[in-house]
């Protein structure tokens, strides 16, 4: 949605990003790097994975554990879920990058609307749908990276039919 992914092929493992404030870490500890928020734009398959540094964001959707064969993958739909995808540093990256996008057109307000509603849904909104996206947009240019979000956590968006 954002535009910002690497379709490179293949290359070096990705860092998990890793939170370790207060355990060292700057210290000469034999903790691996931390990565960046955004996978440095690349598809998950390519992130390094380490049991005593898990990726918390993809945990949270079910990830299988990378000690074994693993062959059906969990499906849940839990609060937490829906926490991570308001709440997340990543999410709001990729919403803020998102909304860049769609504002860099030229395009008027309501084709700006119109446009995200089509890129997440593969839709035009109802009326009331771009009223109210407009409503939440309103004046402030930091509007779209909100309605962004909020589409990102729309039940039509999370759940593909």
């Amino acid at each position: 949605m954002s535009g910002t992914l690497d379709r490179t092929f293949g290359e070096e493992p990705i860092p998990v990003p890793h939170k370790l404030q207060g355990s060292g870490s700057d210290s000469g500890n034999n903790y691996p790097p931390s990565g960046p928020v955004d996978g440095d734009r690349r598809r998950s398959l390519y992130l390094a994975s380490r049991r005593n540094f898990p990726n918390t964001f993809l945990d949270v959707f079910d990830k299988p554990p990378p000690l074994g064969t693993f062959g059906r993958r969990d499906v849940s739909s839990v609060p937490t879920q829906a926490l991570a995808l308001l709440n997340d540093p990543f999410v709001a990256g990729q919403a803020k990058a998102w909304a860049e996008r769609i504002t860099a057109t030229k395009l008027s307000a309501a084709e700006r609307a119109d446009r995200m509603f089509l890129e997440a849904f593969a839709r035009t909104p109802t009326a009331a749908e771009r009223e109210g996206a407009l409503a939440l947009v309103g004046s402030d240019s930091r509007g779209w990276a909100d309605l962004a979000l909020v589409l990102f956590n729309a039940k039509e968006f999370i759940h593909v039919p």
